[in-house]
């Protein structure tokens, strides 16, 4: 299963999720067992996680994971063909990669549509320069923090991995100065 590697608080976290919308199906959709739940039975969920004056009204940020949780949920059961389809609706997004760019196309895959898109998004964080050379050289080439080389490191493919870091950063600068930012 997708959790099996996750840290013991992440798989709680899950748990947690899988088990109040299990629960809702049984209680509240008429015992309505998971291999059987439709979008209408999502889309009801929805509505007393987020809406009902009587339900928890959740955060953006909360609903979007517990749409996250089980919709890999459903894709881990429809590879072990427990079900035939998952009763989250999918949409068409486009994730920037340096393969398939290079290729000459769009990278497209199906995404959860029913996030809130009204949280905040995740901003990626950059390191300044320096940072970036220090990490640079104690993680890759395995120099200590004085940037001086350690005996016992034994990293074989150093200089291929600092090279290939060094030229995802700068391409992902200029794609960035020139307002090619993520693509939707």
């Amino acid at each position: 299963m997708w959790l099996v590697s996750s840290p013991w608080n992440t798989q709680a976290a899950h748990a947690r999720d899988l088990r109040t919308y299990l629960d809702f199906l049984w209680f509240s959709r008429g015992e309505r067992d998971w291999r059987y739940a439709t979008v209408d039975d999502r889309a009801a969920y929805e509505w007393w996680r987020r809406r009902d004056e009587h339900g928890p009204r959740l955060e953006d940020t909360s609903w979007d994971r517990e749409v996250s949780t089980v919709n890999q949920f459903y894709l881990w059961a429809i590879g072990q063909d427990l079900v035939r389809a998952n009763p989250i609706r999918q949409r068409a997004a486009a994730v920037w990669s340096p393969w398939g760019r290079a290729a000459g196309r769009d990278v497209v895959r199906q995404v959860p549509a029913e996030r809130s898109h009204t949280g905040p998004r995740r901003e990626v964080k950059w390191l300044p320069p320096r940072s970036y050379q220090l990490w640079r050289s104690v993680g890759l080439y395995g120099f200590n923090a004085k940037e001086m080389p350690r005996r016992a490191f034994r990293g074989r493919w150093a200089a291929r991995n600092a090279a290939y870091t060094t030229a995802l950063n700068c391409t992902y600068s200029v794609r960035s100065a020139h307002g090619g930012g993520r693509t939707r």
